[in-house]
């Protein structure tokens, strides 16, 4: 997946409602967290790497777009 930035804020290309946006960790306003329309998604872990929350959030949608498939597959 391929991802651009507008801003401070890294847009999926291919999904463009998912995003990463900065956030506070732990007092800190150096984090980041993925959104969904957004809104931060609890599944996926903040990090203070941008590069590594892309990484977790590419991830859980490849895993939710495969389960959804195989889903549609059972049911034939």
């Amino acid at each position: 997946m391929r991802w651009t930035r507008e801003g401070n804020i890294w847009i999926m290309v291919e999904l463009p409602f998912i995003t990463v946006v900065p956030c506070q960790i732990n007092g800190r306003a150096e984090g980041w967290h993925a959104c969904c329309g957004g809104r931060p998604v609890p599944q996926i872990a903040p990090g203070y790497n941008s590069r590594e929350v892309m990484d977790r959030t590419e991830k859980y949608y490849d895993a939710r777009i495969e389960l959804t498939s195989v889903k549609g597959e059972w049911r034939q």
